[in-house]
Order: C-alpha cells, then structure tokens, then sequence
C-alpha cells in the first residue's frame, strides 16, 4: 500500500507528548510531519496529555450555513421559518464530531453562547435574557436539539483506529 506523505502526519497524545519525537521516514525517503493539530473524518485531534478535540471548525460551519441561510431568508421569512431551518441545517453542523470526542463543560458553554448569539440576531434583542414569548417551542426544539447531543453522546469510546 503506498502512504501519501503528503497528507499524512504524525502527533503525539499522553503523558509524554511534549517530548521530541525522532522522524519517521517512509520507504521512499519522505519523512513524515510532527503536528500539533490533525483532521481525520472531519474531526480535529489535538496532541496533549489527554485525548481531546476542537470544535472550532464546527462553529465556523456553524455560523457560515446560518449566515448563508439568513441572508437569504432573514428578512423575508417568519422567525419560525427561521428557527426550524436554524434546527435542521445549522445545529447537525456545529455538533458534527462530539459523538466521538469527550465534550467538556468549557465546549458546552461555548455551544450555548454560539446559540444564544443566534437566537439574538434572529430575535432582534441585545439581551441575553431572551423573552422567548410566541417562540418558546421552536426555541425549545432548537435547545432539545442541542442538549440530546450533549447528553445522549458526551463521549464514546469509538476510536476508529487502532
């Protein structure tokens, strides 16, 4: 089977991760990267004491598909049209990954304060204390959404590689 050196590298996780590794080099003489940061899956690995992820790129994903659906819908559309949308497309983006990496309680602050911008925007409010009125339940739904990712999947114990 041939490696492609260019797409992959090598990173460290335990208690000695710090250490400096000697370079591996494949059978052609391509020495393979030390990275302190992987993809795999879509997935983002960061080398440490512990295995642990990010979710950067999920909240990056996150804010681009609401802002791609908002621009094209967020003045035209009713606000339940908005949040189910919101539900649907946005939130199965941003959440992508956490099934297999553990989820601390820094991540699911971040989550809420990722949401609760939203729910800002789309409620045209500056407060953070939202008065949820007529969309308590399609904000409900979205927060459900949410908290069943968080609590059904904070972290299982799939490593797809051995």
């Amino acid at each position: 089977m041939k490696i492609n050196a260019s797409k992959t590298v090598c990173m460290r996780i335990g208690p000695r991760s710090d250490a400096r590794c000697a370079s591996l080099t494949l059978c052609n003489g391509t020495q393979l990267k030390w990275v302190d940061t992987c993809k795999y899956l879509g997935v983002h690995f960061l080398r440490g004491r512990n295995f642990r992820c990010t979710f950067e790129d999920g909240k990056k994903k996150f804010f681009s598909s609401f802002n791609a659906v908002y621009s094209k819908i967020g003045h035209f559309a009713s606000e339940e049209v908005v949040l189910n949308l919101l539900n649907t497309k946005c939130i199965p983006s941003m959440l992508y990954g956490t099934e297999t990496c553990p989820v601390m309680s820094r991540h699911k602050h971040s989550f809420d304060f990722t949401v609760t911008r939203v729910f800002m925007k789309i409620l045209h409010t500056n407060s953070k204390i939202l008065s949820v009125g007529k969309y308590e339940s399609m904000l409900t739904a979205c927060l459900l959404t949410l908290c069943a990712y968080l609590v059904i999947f904070p972290f299982s114990s799939f490593f797809p590689f051995s």
